[in-house]
């Protein structure tokens, strides 16, 4: 049993902010198989997973350490794992939290709009940057994952060439 790497998986889930699914790279296991292997649904037959994937507006709603990202991770995996869908996920707290440090439209006329509707321009602002963080993310590792599988197709079309060229060679010296 790989102590260490349990150790490092209990302290990703103890995390106040977002798994990021890098945190279940751990040696010799890929890291979706982590998450698989961990992930524990509080209903039979993954019925909060499953439920979480309808297509509609979902809320997960529980204390710090519930669970909640974890559940979100395994939702990923698996849209991730469907390759008709992209996954993309917002963070609430780091947009409020960059809210508060940020003043980009602070330069607006205060006659024009008022401190809430500032405040609100500035948290969509915020929302839509990290929105857009993440979808080039995934884009990226989709693209990855998309030249990889080509590579290996590639290789495989070489491989089936050269057993051809060996099978038709080996005919040749035996007629």
């Amino acid at each position: 049993m790989d102590i260490e790497g349990f150790d490092k998986t209990v302290k990703t889930l103890k995390l106040y902010h977002r798994i990021n699914k890098n945190q279940f790279d751990f040696p010799g296991i890929e890291g979706g198989a982590v998450l698989e292997k961990t992930y524990v649904d509080l209903l039979p037959k993954e019925g909060v997973l499953s439920k979480l994937l309808y297509p509609n507006t979902t809320f997960l709603i529980g204390k710090r350490g519930t669970g909640k990202s974890t559940i979100i991770a395994r939702a990923q995996q698996k849209i991730r794992a469907d390759k008709d869908y992209l996954s993309v996920y917002v963070n609430a707290k780091t947009v409020y939290e960059m809210d508060r440090n940020n003043s980009s439209v602070e330069d607006i006329n205060k006659n024009i709009l008022s401190n809430a509707e500032i405040k609100q321009l500035r948290i969509l602002q915020m929302f839509l940057s990290e929105l857009l963080k993440s979808l080039k993310q995934e884009l990226n590792e989709e693209k990855l994952r998309y030249l990889e599988n080509l590579n290996q197709k590639k290789e495989s079309l070489k491989l089936n060439k050269l057993v051809r060229e060996l099978t038709n060679y080996l005919r040749k010296g035996q007629v």
